[in-house]
């Protein structure tokens, strides 16, 4: 039982006895005026008493009341702090996680560059050089495969290392954006049998942005949810309004129809080459991007899913303002 709910019971419990007491104190003077050995003086005095004993009982069960109600107040206050203070906690570890990752990342990342060009550029000369026909054509052609996909790892390690050159941001439309995304991710949803529903909101607000990097966002969204449904399913992609408190906000969304990512390893899924993909169909390092580039848009992304409910990924932008105009964001 909680503290102020016994406060409450002790005070209650204090005005049914008083009550019961005086009573029984009431109706014992009566009987002793009948019987002649008070008086009726008497019994008004006694009386009197008793009536400003209940009104100091009745006080002191309301101050504790008030007191209980204080007490309750304050205890959601420090819940409330509580979770804030684990939030940030949380977001410090992560942004910790994330920046030691990303010093490693680079290192590797200059690291490879260099020989995966040569073996880029041998590739290439001997696909030219080497008759289709020839034993030698598939081995090239892999090799070849594998090396370009080496290199989008490499470039997608420099993202997450902020090491790549820092690209302008500007004026955009979230709807135009988005638009322009979908385009690219509509022959992958008809191979696999997915349904793609859009529902953007109008007249939203401009946010400063870089087009390429949200729309690589909204593409690795949707490729994940569409991997989460091999045997078919909806993608459903909106925009709207922040409904929080605060600056304005322009949001989006990712829902998928999938199987859904259980909850012990939700709070893993932005980890750097964590992923639950089958070896050789996903290196971890999707999610990640998104989350890096949505931070360095100054936007938050959460992950909601149940089992068998399917997964929604909510990504929150700043209105575009004066603020970011005097940080020097290019228009």
């Amino acid at each position: 039982m909680k503290l102020w709910d016994l406060i409450t019971l002790c005070a209650a419990s204090a005005l049914a006895f008083f009550a019961w007491r005086a009573v029984r104190a009431n109706r014992a003077l009566r009987e002793q005026v009948r019987a002649g050995r008070k008086t009726e003086d008497t019994l008004s005095r006694t009386l009197i008493e008793i009536e400003e004993s209940r009104d100091r009982i009745q006080s002191q069960a309301s101050q504790l009341v008030a007191q209980a109600d204080e007490l309750y107040l304050r205890e959601k206050e420090l819940q409330k702090e509580i979770a804030v203070r684990k939030e940030t906690q949380d977001r410090l570890h992560q942004a910790q996680k994330m920046e030691a990752m990303g010093r490693l990342a680079g290192g590797v990342a200059h690291e490879i560059n260099n020989p995966l060009g040569v073996i880029l550029g041998f590739a290439e000369s001997l696909e030219l050089r080497i008759d289709p026909q020839s034993p030698l054509a598939m081995p090239v052609r892999h090799i070849l495969r594998e090396a370009k996909r080496c290199k989008t790892i490499v470039q997608n390690l420099l993202v997450l290392s902020r090491s790549s050159v820092a690209e302008e941001k500007e004026m955009l439309d979230v709807n135009d954006t988005i638009e322009q995304a979908l385009v690219l991710i509509m022959a992958q949803t008809r191979i696999y049998n997915v349904e793609l529903e859009k529902k953007l909101a109008g007249e939203l607000p401009h946010i400063f942005g870089n087009s390429n990097q949200l729309q690589q966002v909204v593409i690795n969204l949707c490729n994940n949810a569409v991997d989460a449904m091999p045997s078919g399913g909806r993608l459903t992609v909106g925009t709207g309004r922040d409904s929080r408190d605060g600056p304005p906000r322009v949001t989006f969304f990712v829902t998928d129809t999938g199987a859904g990512i259980p909850q012990d390893i939700q709070s893993k899924v932005f980890d750097p080459f964590f992923t639950t993909k089958d070896v050789g169909k996903g290196t971890g390092l999707g999610l990640t991007l998104v989350h890096e580039i949505v931070k360095k848009h100054g936007g938050e992304i959460v992950c909601r899913s149940e089992l068998g409910l399917g997964t929604t990924f909510v990504v929150s932008l700043p209105v575009a303002g004066k603020e970011m105009l005097q940080d020097g964001i290019r228009v």
